[in-house]
C-alpha cells in the first residue's frame, strides 16, 4: 500500500513539474536569447553597477549613489526600493557579466512568480488548483507588458511576492506554524523592499482579504481574534524588517525633486483605462497616454476572462443553494469567491476614469502615477479565481475538461506576448556600469531624487560637474561611495566646495574637528575652512530618521530570530 501511495505521489509531483516547466519556458524563453532587448527601462545596469560600488567601498545599507546626478550624487536606493539590485550586485561581484546580471533579475522574477501561485493554488484547490493559478498568474499580459515592454524589474519582483503573501496568509489562518509565519513575513519583506508602489495598493488589500477569509473559514468564534492577531503580527513584523528603506523613503522624499514625477505626463488624471482595454487585445510596445488608444496593451489574458465568466456561470447555480445552506463547503467557497471577486473589481475599478474621485482626495495615490498600476493586485485574484472555480465543480469530468481547457487557453493564447519587440545588436550601449557614462549620459534618465536645491536641467548639472575645480594644491586621499578624504592647502580662509549634493547628513571634519555643512550656490555641499594647510574628511551619516529605522529594523531581526529559536526550543 505505501509503495502504491509512493507511486501516487511520484505521479502527481512529475504531472505537476511538467505543467509547471512548459508555464516557465512560456514566460521565459525569451530570456534565454542571446544578447538582450531595450524596455521603457533601461537603467537596472547601472543602478546594479552603482549597489555594487557602494557595497564594495563599504556602504550598508546603501542609500548614497555616487555618480547618478550627473555626478554629483544622490540618495538613490533610499527612495528606489533596493532589494533587486542588492541581488544583482551579488551576481555582479561574483564575476558574473553585468547583463546577465540584469536577465537573472527577470528569470528570479519568473521563476519566483510561478513556485508562489503553485503554492497558493494547490493550498486551495490542490496541485491541479496550483497549476491553473501558476499559468493565470505567470502569464498574465500584464506581467509581459512589465517585463518585456516597460522592463520594470523592480515592480516585476513586487508582483512576485504577492501570490508568496496571499500562500503565507492562508497558511498561517490554517494552521499557525514557523513555516507559514515566516512566509508571510518574508514575502511581505520581499514585497516592501522591492516596489513600494504595490506595497502601497496591495498590503490594504491582502489585509481585508485575510480577515475576509478568517471570518469565512473559522469555524470558533473565539479563534477570530487570535487567527487575526496571527497575521497582524506577520505584517507588523515585516514592516519592522522592512523600516530601514520604509521610513526614510516616506518622511524624507520631500528633500528630492521627487514631486516633479508626479506633474505633467505622469499625472494619474492622463492614464485612466477604459473598461474595454481590459477585453482587446492591443498589443504593443508604445506607451500611455489619455484615452483608449494606448501604445501597451491592458489586457486581462483569453484564459482568465474565460474562467472568471464560468465563475459568474457557477455563481448563478449556486446562489440559491447557497442562501438556504447556512453551513457548508460549497457555501464557504462561495463566500471566498465573492470575497475575490470584490477585490477583483475593486483593483480594476481603480484603474478606470470613474474612481477619479478617489485619486483626488488621496495625496497618497499622486506618487503610484498610473491608476493602471493596480492591474497588479488584479491579476493575482483573476488567477485564485481560476482555482476556486476548479474546487466549485462537482464532477471530476467536468474538472478535467475545465482545467484542460483554461491550461491552454492560457498557454497558447498569453506566452506570444513574453518577448521583446526586438533584441539589441550592442546592449551594452544601454546596460553599462562605466561610471563616466553614468555620470554623463545615464544620469539624465533617472533624476528623481536629485536633492531638492539642485538645479534640475541636466546640462547645467553636467557643465557644473564637468567645470568643477578645486583650489589649488588639493589632493584626493580616499574617494568612496559615502566617505571622502582631501588634502587641501590654503593661502587664505575661504568657502571650498565639494563635487557632491549636499543632503542630510554629509558631515565635514576639517583635521579631525566637525565642521558645519554649508550649502554653497549650486546646491553643493561647501565649508568655511581657514588658511593653511588641512585635511578634510566627508561622511555619509545617518540622519535621526535613518537611525531611528535602522534600529527599528534591527529589533525586529532579533525578535524574528528569537521567536525561531524559541518554536525551535519549544
Amino acid at each position: 500500500m505505501t509503495k502504491f501511495i509512493n507511486i501516487i505521489k511520484f505521479a502527481k509531483n512529475y504531472f505537476s513539474f511538467s505543467f509547471l516547466a512548459v508555464i516557465f519556458l512560456g514566460s521565459s524563453w525569451a530570456l534565454f536569447q542571446p544578447g538582450f532587448f531595450r524596455a521603457h527601462d533601461y537603467v537596472h545596469g547601472a543602478r546594479i553597477a552603482e549597489m555594487s560600488k557602494a557595497i564594495t567601498d563599504g556602504h550598508f545599507p546603501v542609500r548614497w549613489s555616487q555618480n547618478f546626478g550627473y555626478g554629483f550624487g544622490m540618495p538613490l536606493f533610499e527612495f528606489y526600493a533596493p532589494l533587486p539590485f542588492y541581488v544583482g550586485s551579488v551576481f555582479y561581484l561574483a564575476g558574473v557579466d553585468l547583463i546577465l546580471s540584469v536577465k537573472l533579475l527577470f528569470i528570479i522574477a519568473n521563476l519566483g512568480s510561478l513556485i508562489g501561485a503553485y503554492l497558493l493554488g494547490k493550498e486551495l484547490s490542490g496541485y491541479r488548483g496550483g497549476i491553473l493559478l501558476s499559468a493565470a498568474f505567470t502569464l498574465a499580459p500584464y506581467r509581459a507588458v512589465n517585463l518585456f515592454v516597460r522592463g520594470s524589474i523592480s515592480e516585476a519582483w513586487g508582483i512576485m511576492a504577492l501570490p508568496w503573501i496571499a500562500a503565507g496568509i492562508i497558511q498561517t489562518i490554517k494552521n499557525p506554524s514557523k513555516k507559514s509565519f515566516l512566509t508571510l513575513t518574508l514575502s511581505l519583506v520581499v514585497l516592501m523592499l522591492s516596489h513600494n508602489l504595490t506595497t502601497l495598493m496591495f498590503v490594504p488589500l491582502s489585509f481585508i482579504y485575510a480577515v475576509g477569509y478568517i471570518f469565512i473559514f473559522q469555524k470558533k468564534n473565539v479563534d477570530l481574534l487570535k487567527k487575526i492577531g496571527h497575521v497582524s503580527l506577520g505584517y507588523m513584523l515585516a514592516i519592522g524588517l522592512s523600516s530601514f528603506y520604509l521610513l526614510p523613503a516616506f518622511i524624507e522624499k520631500k528633500l528630492t525633486q521627487i514631486d516633479t514625477i508626479i506633474g505633467g505626463y505622469f499625472h494619474y488624471s492622463n492614464h485612466f483605462l477604459y473598461i474595454r482595454q481590459f477585453l482587446v487585445e492591443n498589443w504593443g510596445y508604445g506607451g500611455s497616454g489619455w484615452g483608449p488608444n494606448d501604445g501597451i496593451s491592458f489586457f486581462l489574458g483569453f484564459g482568465q476572462l474565460i474562467s472568471l465568466a464560468i465563475a459568474g456561470l457557477i455563481s448563478l447555480f449556486l446562489i440559491k443553494k447557497v442562501i438556504k445552506e447556512k453551513t457548508g463547503s460549497h457555501r464557504q467557497e462561495f463566500l471566498h469567491l465573492a470575497l475575490v471577486v470584490t477585490v477583483l473589481i475593486f483593483s480594476l475599478f481603480m484603474t478606470l476614469l470613474k474612481s477619479k474621485w478617489a485619486w483626488d482626495n488621496l495625496p497618497l495615490l499622486n506618487y503610484i502615477q498610473f491608476p493602471w498600476r493596480f492591474l497588479a493586485t488584479a491579476i493575482l485574484f483573476l488567477a485564485i479565481i481560476a482555482a476556486i472555480v476548479l474546487k466549485l465543480l462537482n464532477s471530476v469530468l467536468l474538472r478535467t475538461v475545465y482545467f484542460v481547457a483554461i491550461y491552454l487557453a492560457i498557454i497558447l493564447g498569453n506566452f506570444y506576448y513574453f518577448r521583446p519587440e526586438k533584441m539589441m545588436d550592442n546592449p551594452s550601449d544601454l546596460y553599462y556600469g562605466n561610471e563616466a557614462k553614468i555620470r554623463a549620459e545615464m544620469s539624465g534618465v533617472l533624476k528623481d531624487y536629485i536633492p531638492v536645491q539642485m538645479n534640475y536641467e541636466g546640462n547645467i548639472l553636467r557643465t557644473q560637474y564637468n567645470q568643477f575645480q578645486f583650489p589649488q594644491d588639493t589632493t584626493t586621499i580616499l574617494n568612496r561611495t559615502h566617505q571622502k578624504i582631501y588634502s587641501l592647502s590654503l593661502t587664505s580662509d575661504q568657502l571650498v566646495s565639494f563635487p557632491i549634493a549636499n543632503f542630510p547628513n554629509w558631515t565635514i571634519e576639517v583635521d579631525g574637528k566637525k565642521t558645519a555643512s554649508l550649502t554653497n550656490s549650486i546646491g553643493l555641499l561647501a565649508a568655511n575652512i581657514p588658511s593653511g594647510k588641512h585635511t578634510v574628511s566627508l561622511n555619509f551619516a545617518n540622519s535621526p530618521v535613518r537611525n531611528i529605522a535602522d534600529t527599528i529594523s534591527a529589533i525586529s531581526l532579533l525578535s524574528l530570530l528569537s521567536y525561531l529559536l524559541f518554536r525551535k526550543l519549544k
